[in-house]
């Protein structure tokens, strides 16, 4: 039987893990090694998952850091302490669906060239409470890396599960980026297809305060990886990078961040100018901004 590490990473999920390792006791067990990693927790998180461990008759080796260190270092840590053939991280505020781990076995069977594998899921909205599957539409398994270089999602990003030895042929996760996943997906896929497990296997949690939200901590993320696969990138790289940079300045607009958005918008164009999608996220901005020109009372400078 393959053996399989699950890696668990908790920063401040004391209201997620209940749900979370519910969903590890309904897996199968056999050959099943869980480690469970908290990044400095401040909400009794290592006590709390200690007791649901126990509660529901699971072995974790539980490890702490004493303050939070970045995903990719801790990713890092939990590889060097596991031991299974299959790796599967797994963020403690998401969850997997009953058989996860034996459809991942039975993958990993099927496709031995695959390096990594990749299921369907939901989103579920924190903020709101609602649940929906992720489109998958458009993903595929085999060799991908055009695909990513392209911009484009093949597959889902949450829920994979890895070859110990791709991981480690590629060195595991970049610690100098905070964007670690599409960086490691770019170099797995240099080396290796990666199948696709086509069922909703995992919920991949939403949050407004969560760091994919947060447009200027993403800006730095995509500085760091464009310029790390610059090379690689090619005559790509301009539109890619402008493509990132046009959808951080959109979500800086929600949330009001108007100076940070103008500044990503006005580099995104000067990296593409012929980019509709900047374009149009500018005249989203300039709307914005006489929007919040008026509630000020400054009506009568604004624009029409």
């Amino acid at each position: 039987m393959t053996t399989v590490s699950i890696l668990l990473l908790c920063w401040n999920h004391s209201a997620y893990l209940e749900q979370c390792i519910a969903a590890l006791a309904a897996q199968d067990r056999d050959g099943v090694e869980l480690l469970f990693l908290d990044n400095g927790s401040s909400d009794g998180s290592v006590d709390q998952a200690k007791a649901l461990f126990d509660r529901h008759g699971l072995t974790a080796t539980i490890l702490c850091n004493a303050e939070p260190k970045g995903i990719a270092a801790n990713l890092n840590l939990l590889l060097a302490r596991s031991a299974g053939a299959l790796v599967a991280p797994l963020s403690t505020d998401d969850w997997y669906e009953p058989g996860y781990v034996a459809a991942m076995r039975r993958q990993a069977a099927a496709d031995p060239q695959a390096g990594w594998f990749a299921c369907d899921g939901y989103l579920f909205f924190e903020d709101s409470g609602e649940r929906a599957p992720i489109r998958s539409d458009d993903f595929r398994g085999g060799r991908v890396l055009d695909d990513l270089l392209d911009g484009k999602n093949p597959h889902n990003f949450v829920g994979c599960c890895y070859r110990r030895e791709a991981l480690e042929a590629v060195g595991g996760w970049d610690e100098r980026l905070p964007i670690e996943d599409r960086d490691l997906f770019v170099r797995l896929a240099q080396r290796y297809p990666v199948s696709i497990v086509e069922r909703r296997l995992v919920n991949y949690r939403r949050s407004s305060q969560a760091a994919s939200a947060d447009p200027a901590f993403m800006a730095r993320g995509w500085a760091a990886y464009f310029a790390k696969h610059r090379d690689l990138f090619g005559p790509r790289l301009a539109r890619q990078r402008a493509a990132a940079l046009q959808g951080v300045a959109a979500v800086a607009v929600d949330r009001g961040e108007l100076l940070l958005a103008a500044r990503l918008i006005r580099a995104a164009l000067l990296a593409a100018p012929a980019s509709l999608p900047s374009w149009r996220t500018a005249a989203y901005l300039l709307r914005t901004m006489v929007s919040a020109r008026r509630r000020s009372g400054g009506a009568g400078s604004a624009p029409p």
